[in-house]
């Protein structure tokens, strides 16, 4: 990398200033300095950014002058896929065009993203007479194609011939296959040349998951992690174990002994037969696990333990299961036995490789879930209650309640020199990183809360109808949240985000809302793409977009499209969720405030966050759940303007006439 002259924060801002119509910010500029200081110091940093002061440029700025200085080895991870396409298309590319600094830079998402040559050949085996033209037509992209990347190709129709056709990590041979060492691999092309790059750009999840599963393919120096309120949760998913009773039929179909035999067929085709033997034990496996599952849902579905919820949590189970769970581990372990023998005998044939990687992908299925089934049967002998073990639609899963030290154990697996943590929420109350702190188990060396650069006192107002004192849990609520919602609509005329915290509530809304004519257009989340709806809703100026948890956060609306966001209750965890009835047994009557109450906090930032996205924006947040009264809840909103009545000409007169 060519070394320039600009080898400063401050010289870097500069630049951009003449070049570009940037403005620049003194909290945007004091966020990259610390950022800046983490590395130089090799330290961990926590900060809080708000909305408006322009995190992507403060982290990647002083990357850049870290490349510039030491050639550094950056890496830049977000949770969502919108931030990861703006930093790659363009926040990259504008720094990279101005800068004078020649930094390379890249993204890496999952191995599922990418196109398979080997896996191909199977489906054109296997499935060919079903999809040709499909298999036609991607093979001639496959060939010209620079990354492999699934989603460059647009035409796909059949998501499951895109999910038989893409890398899989258990089932890649790896060094062994004969489409890498022919150097047609697109993805181990793809990863060989990360190293070349200064700043790679990658989302938690395939970073998490590389960790656990050998290496990260990019030897980084320092960690970027953006949105990263969304880390527990991230660390809670990667780390659960999920079970069904159909697994095994879909993980070892039935002719798997075939598939195995086809990866090697002029070696291995004279003992198809005896591979066969290892599919009736197999089967057997089969028959025990639909016996075990079928003896846990008829104990989920006992009425004296289910009590109508859709989701259980079971220590009792255990006596009930213990037989049959016992079994399946027997069985797995003499299956896995059988594995070793047939993996004795390739080697000793000479196999290339790409049969052993079959067997080898079986045989990781057939432990892992026996380990799982171990696990649930001894869930009693974990302290504290560290894990939740619960059915839901068939599935069993085990999940961590508490993440802490998990994330420090992954960091550990690739230590970087410093970490940087930053979000427009990471704090329940914009006061301090405790609750933070607290579930990812470890303390930051510099900590930074900046205000917000948007004047709310002027741009926004809160209404809390106090005539609408309903109580969320009384079963007329979501009915009377529909009227009440409907009423402020017709008389605002549309310009509305609408965030609900549960189905119900929505399904209430959308029957009475489509009932009769408005002067408006609705658009409901599941009807369309989540990305189709915001981009029709942002076209529309008189649009109402109703959604659930994931338009929360992500949706980017300045302007009149946004101009009043009604959220129907404050968004609590739910008490039956499993993770948090093994809270409540951990917590006791702390678990309010340990959990409940932070939690509710950070996702009605979130959703407050949508209203506001630029300095000329004006908007109106109403929420109808009175207890937003109690609890601290109004300080968040501090300094808005707060009103106890929906008055819609005061409300109109505000958002189009700024009184």
């Amino acid at each position: 990398m060519e070394k320039s002259k600009v080898l400063s924060i401050d010289s870097l801002y500069d630049l951009l200033e003449k070049k570009t119509d940037f403005e620049k910010r003194l909290d945007q500029i004091n966020m990259s300095k610390l950022i800046y200081k983490g590395m130089g110091d090799c330290e961990i940093t926590f900060i809080e950014a708000p909305t408006g002061i322009g995190k992507t440029y403060s982290s990647l700025i002083p990357s850049i002058v870290e490349i510039g200085l030491n050639s550094s080895k950056i890496l830049y991870l977000t949770a969502k896929i919108v931030l990861q396409d703006q930093l790659i298309k363009k926040d990259l590319p504008n720094l990279h065009k101005i800068a004078e600094i020649d930094f390379k830079y890249g993204l890496i998402k999952g191995r599922s993203n990418y196109f398979c040559w080997l896996r191909f050949d199977e489906a054109m085996r296997t499935q060919g007479l079903i999809y040709q033209n499909d298999l036609d037509s991607i093979r001639n992209w496959a060939r010209v194609s620079q990354e492999g990347d699934l989603n460059e190709y647009d035409d796909f129709l059949n998501y499951e011939l895109k999910d038989v056709i893409s890398v899989d990590y258990e089932d890649c041979p790896g060094r062994k296959c004969p489409y890498l060492l022919s150097g047609a691999c697109h993805y181990f092309r793809l990863v060989n040349s990360l190293n070349d790059l200064d700043i790679l750009v990658s989302n938690y999840h395939t970073f998490f998951f590389n960790l656990v599963n050998g290496s990260f393919p990019f030897n980084y120096d320092h960690i970027l992690m953006d949105e990263a309120h969304h880390l527990p949760e991230i660390l809670s998913s990667v780390c659960t174990r999920q079970i069904s009773k159909n697994f095994l039929n879909y993980f070892l179909p039935r002719g798997f002994a075939l598939k195995i035999v086809d990866r090697e067929p002029e070696i291995l085709s004279p003992v198809l037969n005896d591979l066969k033997f290892l599919e009736n034990y197999v089967n057997n496996l089969k028959t025990l696990y639909e016996n075990f599952f079928e003896e846990l849902q008829g104990y989920c579905l006992d009425p004296k333990v289910n009590k109508g919820s859709k989701m259980v949590t079971f220590h009792d189970a255990l006596s009930f299961l213990e037989k049959n769970g016992n079994e399946i581990i027997e069985v797995s372990k003499r299956i896995l036995r059988e594995f070793d023998e047939w993996e004795k005998f390739f080697q000793k044939v000479g196999t290339k490789g790409l049969a052993d990687a079959k067997l080898k992908y079986y045989k990781k299925k057939i432990d892992f879930y026996a380990l799982a089934i171990s696990d649930f049967l001894s869930l009693n002998d974990y302290p504290n209650f560290s894990y939740s073990f619960f059915i839901e639609k068939g599935c069993l899963s085990i999940e961590p309640v508490y993440v802490n030290g998990i994330f420090k154990n992954f960091l550990d697996l690739q230590p970087p020199k410093s970490v940087t943590l930053y979000s427009a929420t990471l704090t329940p109350d914009k006061k301090t990183f405790t609750y933070l702190e607290n579930e990812l188990g470890f303390k930051a060396d510099n900590k930074m809360i900046y205000e917000s650069v948007f004047n709310y006192k002027k741009q926004a107002k809160l209404i809390i109808p106090q005539n609408f004192d309903i109580d969320p849990k009384s079963s007329l609520f979501s009915t009377q949240v529909a009227y009440a919602i409907e009423r402020i609509l017709d008389d605002f005329g549309g310009h509305a985000l609408v965030l609900f915290t549960s189905q119900k509530n929505l399904n209430e809304t959308k029957k009475l809302i489509v009932s009769k004519k408005r002067k408006f257009r609705y658009l409901f989340q599941g009807e369309k793409p989540n990305i189709q709806l915001i981009e029709e809703f942002s076209n529309d100026s008189s649009s109402v977009l109703f959604g659930l948890n994931s338009f929360w956060e992500g949706i980017d609306v300045p302007g009149p499209s946004l101009s009043l966001l009604i959220i129907d209750r404050i968004p609590f965890p739910n008490p039956s969720d499993p993770m948090m009835i093994m809270r409540e047994k951990n917590e006791g009557r702390e678990v309010f405030n340990k959990s409940y109450l932070p939690s509710a906090k950070l996702s009605l930032r979130q959703g407050f966050g949508r209203l506001i996205r630029s300095k000329s924006d004006v908007g109106v947040f109403v929420i109808l759940d009175f207890r937003i009264l109690k609890w601290g809840f109004l300080e968040l909103f501090r300094p808005c303007d707060i009103l106890y009545m929906w008055e819609a000409e005061l409300v109109r007169k505000f958002i189009w006439e700024g009184e």
